[in-house]
């Protein structure tokens, strides 16, 4: 069954209280609002990126995709938003009226889907590092099926939740247009007394791939900057 409830509790309580912490030292070092209000006032820049994670739903271990498109302030603010959906399938087990004459055990598949958008703060940034925190809130949807015979979809029980998710990432640049990158987070599903408990989970990511914007350089930013040139 993976972990027990409480163990799992407990994993989330520590990924939030360090991300608290941190984010309060952080915050005593630097005013945001005035970092904001400055980086904001510059020009921005247009980009397009993969925003996945690995996470954990109903206990299992989930992969969860993104795709993301937004504005980049000086790479220091980023502002995007995007769509968010498990990509492998969670099955889950429970077992009712157990030690009973009538004990069943019960088959479930979970899914999940949701918009969110995101403020992004770049507080540490070099030639090789980049040190950002994310925090991204939007509204989804959950759905749980009842399975007969491990594969036979029945009941289908769906609805709204509200992610929250704060987060924090690093990134090294190996080469300019190749980085290692990892990360550590919480995501709450907040509002939903049906998959609350089934979504809230920490968030974690690392690997080595294509930086960001590459993409959008090559294949985008000129019909952008046409773009921004006829709207003036």
């Amino acid at each position: 069954m993976g972990f027990f409830q409480s163990d799992f509790f407990k994993i989330k309580q520590f990924f939030f209280v360090g991300f608290i912490c941190f984010n309060t030292q952080l915050s005593a070092q630097f005013n945001f609002i005035d970092t904001f209000k400055f980086y904001t006032s510059k020009e921005s820049s247009f980009f397009v990126d993969f925003d996945g994670r690995n996470s954990f739903i109903s206990d299992r271990p989930a992969s969860i995709g993104g795709a993301v498109a937004g504005l980049s302030f000086q790479n220091v603010i980023n502002i995007y938003a995007g769509i968010y959906w498990n990509k492998n399938q969670i099955l889950s087990t429970e077992t009712i009226n157990i030690a009973l004459p009538n004990q069943t055990t019960l088959h479930y598949q979970y899914r999940m889907f949701y918009v969110a958008a995101t403020l992004e703060y770049a507080f540490y940034k070099t030639n090789k590092w980049y040190l950002s925190v994310p925090f991204q809130t939007g509204i989804g949807g959950g759905y749980r099926y009842t399975l007969i015979n491990s594969n036979e979809k029945t009941d289908k029980l769906s609805h709204i939740f509200v992610p929250i998710e704060a987060s924090f990432r690093a990134r090294y640049y190996i080469l300019d247009r190749l980085s290692a990158s990892a990360g550590v987070g919480i995501r709450y599903a907040l509002f939903s007394k049906v998959f609350s408990d089934q979504f809230s989970a920490p968030t974690y990511n690392y690997g080595i791939g294509i930086v960001p914007n590459v993409f959008y350089k090559r294949f985008l930013k000129k019909p952008y900057e046409k773009y921004k040139k006829l709207k003036r």
